[in-house]
Formats: structure tokens, sequence, C-alpha cells
């Protein structure tokens, strides 16, 4: 389960009525700060959402910022992941 909490105080006020896919309120909380209120939000289907992000980020290539070769042939990766799997890559990059 992944969750985040906004503050609607702030640059997030506008989006507080906007609907967002995959996400579902678990708690609101009313703070003393001019009456600020802060939204947690849980992302359901965490695991299957968070693998087809990759899996998109990886299959359009946005971001990749290295290429991997090796005997001729050549595979375009993201540092992050690369080094977040791999205590060899995260010690190269």
């Amino acid at each position: 389960m992944w969750a985040a909490c906004f503050d609607t105080s702030g640059p997030y006020q506008q989006r507080q009525k906007q609907k967002i896919k995959g996400l579902t309120l678990c708690s609101v909380v009313r703070g003393t700060m001019a009456d600020a209120q802060h939204f947690c939000l849980r992302w359901n289907n965490y695991q299957s959402s968070i693998t087809s992000a990759f899996e998109n980020l990886r299959d359009d290539e946005d971001f990749v910022d290295v290429t991997l070769a090796c005997d001729g042939r050549s595979l375009k990766a993201h540092r992050v992941v690369l080094s977040a799997c791999s205590p060899y890559f995260r010690e190269l990059l």
C-alpha cells in the first residue's frame, strides 16, 4: 500500500476537488494553522499500478539516461532503476 498526504492550504488547494484515478481518500485531518486541511490518499492496487508505470516508462523510453552495451547489443535504461536494483550499478553509476 502507498499513501500520501497533501496540505490543501498551498498550491494543492485547487486540486482537492479533483478525482484522482486509483487513489482512495482514507482520512482528513484539520490543522490549527488557518484551518488547513490535510488529506491522506491511498493508492489502490499499488503493486500492479507501480509495475505498469515502470513498464510504460521503459517502453516509451521516457527519461532514459543510460545505455548498456554488450556483445554488439544495447539496451536503454534508467540509472535510478539500475541503482535501486543492483549494488554494482549503484557504485558504477
